[in-house]
């Protein structure tokens, strides 16, 4: 076995990427990748594992090295772990804070799944080696970390014996929302499996959009207007988002390259006014992605009717098995039957890691305690 590195994916490259991400979510897809090329990190590079021919891909992790000064706090280690530290704790995280640098991140942007494909069927200790290259390769570039992101522990038989073997920290910053729709008989079957006070939520919520006029339709991606524009960017912005303008240009124009034939749904109102915006990424198995949505509070639960309940029945129409809702926002997705699932994030410091077991077992504990919450209070 050995191992080719690209800073892109062209070529050759993708072709194998496309080869081993077949089947896989859409955000694990070569057109997501590329989509998101330089939009979080500066300088990216892809790693392939072949065979001794090179003929053959058998794994492949997409990396970024990401810094304290990224404004996307998604792939900072300092910034993950600091959260509601107390005590000890509190002083582990400030130190780690100040003084962690650059890390090497094996991750996908706007995603929370895993920057690694592989072969369903791997040769012995194939993992262990594309895991020690790439540390070998954080270390040469001047990396304090190293950092692989965002894997569901089920999916990824072997992977954590391998971590283990090089003394990997294993943390939890978040949960993916999995909603089972495997026999599941259509919309009326989804409802059924929900406790009763859910059942009469979700009705009176569709029942209200119906009401009050919404109609939903759909275009393609080039249909995109300034009010579509405006629409995602109010919505950002009352979620606090800043420099909303123009990263959601950014996103839109990279959709228009990458994904010329992605759908969008648009919500109006009975006066025909734009309430609601979700473009739609196809998924495998029959399911879909939101990859961009905003929505004006008009009353109409334009939010749940769109993101939630559309999205459910057009996957059960096409015989979906699963449907992913991303992570946060914990407590509206199990109230619609959504199971939360850990996040795994395995990472390894360089230098000092003086209390950072304590801190890790800390922050493990606040994640999944305000996912217990969640479910306690639905």
């Amino acid at each position: 076995m050995r191992i080719l590195t690209t800073p892109c994916l062209a070529g050759e490259f993708e072709q194998m990427w496309r080869t081993l991400s077949a089947g896989k979510p859409a955000q694990m897809s070569a057109a997501w990748l590329r989509s998101q090329h330089g939009r979080i990190a500066d300088t990216h590079r892809y790693h392939f594992l072949v065979d001794d021919d090179g003929c053959e891909a058998l794994a492949a992790a997409a990396c970024m090295i990401i810094d304290r000064n990224q404004t996307d706090v998604s792939f900072r280690l300092d910034s993950q772990l600091l959260v509601n530290g107390v005590g000890e704790q509190s002083t582990s995280a400030s130190r780690l804070g100040d003084s962690i640098g650059p890390t090497y991140v094996c991750a996908i942007g706007s995603a929370h799944l895993p920057g690694l494909v592989a072969k369903d069927h791997l040769p012995k200790g194939a993992l262990s080696h594309l895991i020690a290259h790439l540390e070998s390769e954080a270390v040469a570039i001047g990396a304090e970390a190293i950092a692989f992101f965002n894997f569901e522990e089920s999916r990824w038989p072997g992977l954590e014996a391998a971590f283990a073997e090089t003394d990997y920290f294993k943390a939890v910053f978040a949960g993916e929302t999995l909603l089972p729709l495997q026999g599941v008989d259509g919309f009326s079957g989804y409802l059924e499996r929900l406790p009763r006070q859910r059942r009469r939520t979700v009705r009176h919520e569709i029942r209200t959009f119906s009401e009050q006029g919404m109609e939903l339709s759909s275009h393609a991606v080039e249909h995109l207007t300034t009010e579509a524009e405006d629409l995602i960017v109010a919505h950002q912005e009352r979620y606090g988002w800043t420099n909303v303008r123009g990263r959601v240009r950014n996103r839109i124009e990279r959709t228009e390259k990458f994904f010329p034939g992605m759908e969008f749904l648009f919500a109006r109102d009975s006066a025909r006014e734009l309430v609601g915006i979700m473009g739609l990424v196809a998924e495998p198995g029959g399911g879909s992605t939101a990859a961009i949505y905003g929505s004006r509070r008009n009353g109409a639960f334009v939010y749940f009717n769109m993101f939630y309940y559309e999205r459910i029945r057009r996957a059960l129409v096409r015989g979906c098995h699963e449907l992913r809702f991303g992570t946060q926002t914990y407590r509206a997705k199990v109230a619609r039957g959504c199971e939360v699932r850990p996040l795994y994030t395995f990472f390894k410091v360089f230098g000092d890691c003086r209390g950072l077991t304590e801190l890790v077992a800390h922050r493990n504990q606040v994640e999944i305690d305000s996912w217990q919450n969640s479910l306690e209070t639905t």
